[in-house]
C-alpha cells in the first residue's frame, strides 16, 4: 500500500461545539423516476439529465464527470476550469477525462462546452433537504460516530455530553431505528469510553471502533473493541493498534481488512502513519509506507477503483 498527495483535495473546518438532542434527517425532492433512463433512479443519480450507470465522481463532489467540468468546485463552470481543461487535453487526466474513455480529446471538450457559464449537475445532492426528527438521542452527543448496520439500524456510539472541555467521553451507546423512527438506549456498555474515535462496519456485519479520547484533552488511545449486533454487546480487542490515535479515519477496504490512518497521539502530533485491522486475526499491522502529510480529524472515502482518497483535515494547528 502506498499513499500519493492529490493537489487541491482540501476541505474547511469550523470548530464548533454544538450539543444537541435533537437530530435531523436529510431527504431528496426528486420523485423516483429514471430521467435518463441509466437505471440509476433521480435521487440517487449523480448526473440526473445523462446516461452515466457507473456513476463515476472521480473528484468525489457528488457530480458524476459526465455532468462536472467544474474542476475548481466552486458550483460554476467557468474561465478557470477551461484553462485547467486546456492544460490536461491529451492526458490521462481523470477529473478533465470526463466521459471516462480514458483520455482528455474532443469528446471530454463536447461535454464541457454547453456547461461554459453554467452550474455543474444537475444532481442529486441539489434536492436534498433537511428536516428535524421529532425523537431525540437518548443522550446528548458530540464527537461520537454513527453507523449503519445490516438490519437497516444505525449504531451511535460514545462521544461527550459536557459543555466545557476537556470532557470525559461516554461509554454509552443507542440504536436508531428508521423503520419506527425511534433511538433506544442499549443496555451493554463499551469497553472503553471514547471520543473523536472511528467506527467501520465489517463484512461480517460487526462494527470495529478504534481509538479516540478518553476525555477531549489531545491524547488519543491504541485500543480497538467489536459490536455484535446479533448480541448488541461490545467485546474488546485484545491487540492495540501500533500507534494512540484520535480524530483519525478508518474505511472498510475491498478485501475485508481496515484501512486505519491519521489522527493524532498523545501529545497531539498530527500523524502520517496508517495501520491495516485483520478480522480473521485481529490484528493490527502497521504500514510501512506514509502519508503525503500528517492528518487529523480527516476524511477518508474508499474508491470505486479501490483506492482510499483523503481529504482535508487538521495538521498541527492549520488546516488541509
Amino acid at each position: 500500500m502506498a499513499f500519493k498527495s492529490i493537489m487541491g483535495a482540501k476541505r474547511v473546518i469550523i470548530s464548533a461545539i454544538f450539543l444537541s438532542f435533537a437530530p435531523v434527517f436529510i431527504s431528496s425532492s426528486f420523485a423516483a423516476t429514471d430521467t435518463d433512463s441509466d437505471g440509476i433512479i433521480d435521487s440517487s443519480d449523480n448526473c440526473i439529465q445523462v446516461e452515466n450507470p457507473l456513476q463515476r465522481d472521480t473528484d468525489a463532489d457528488g457530480y458524476g464527470n459526465f455532468c462536472d467540468p467544474d474542476f475548481d468546485n466552486n458550483l460554476i463552470v467557468g474561465a478557470a476550469d477551461l484553462a485547467y481543461f486546456k492544460s490536461k487535453f491529451f492526458s490521462t487526466d481523470p477529473d478533465a477525462d470526463l466521459n471516462g474513455d480514458g483520455s482528455v480529446n474532443g469528446g471530454d471538450l463536447a461535454i464541457l462546452k454547453p456547461f461554459f457559464f453554467q452550474p455543474p449537475g444537475p444532481s442529486y445532492i441539489d434536492s436534498l433537504s433537511f428536516t428535524a426528527l421529532t425523537p431525540v438521542l437518548t443522550s446528548r452527543r458530540a464527537g461520537h460516530t454513527a453507523t449503519l448496520l445490516n438490519d437497516g439500524k444505525v449504531l451511535i456510539t460514545g462521544g461527550f455530553s459536557a459543555t466545557t472541555l476537556p470532557a470525559p467521553a461516554l461509554n454509552t451507546a443507542e440504536l436508531y431505528d428508521p423503520a419506527t423512527n425511534t433511538f433506544t438506549a442499549l443496555t451493554s456498555r463499551m469497553q472503553s469510553a471514547r471520543t473523536t474515535h472511528a467506527a467501520t462496519r465489517l463484512a461480517d456485519g460487526r462494527v470495529l471502533l478504534t481509538g479516540g479520547q478518553n476525555n477531549n484533552n489531545g491524547d488519543g488511545t491504541n485500543t480497538a473493541e467489536l459490536f455484535d449486533p446479533a448480541t448488541q454487546t461490545f467485546t474488546s480487542v485484545t491487540a492495540v493498534m501500533s500507534s494512540p490515535r484520535g480524530g483519525h479515519a478508518s474505511v472498510l477496504l475491498g478485501d475485508g481488512s481496515v484501512l486505519v490512518m491519521g489522527g493524532f497521539n498523545n501529545s497531539c502530533t498530527s500523524l502520517d502513519t496508517a495501520e491495516v485491522f485483520d478480522p480473521s486475526t485481529q490484528t493490527f499491522t502497521a504500514l510501512t509506507s506514509r502519508m503525503a502529510a500528517g492528518r487529523s480529524e480527516l476524511d477518508a472515502t474508499l474508491l470505486a477503483n479501490g483506492m482510499v482518497l483523503l481529504t482535508g483535515g487538521f495538521r498541527h494547528s492549520r488546516t488541509l
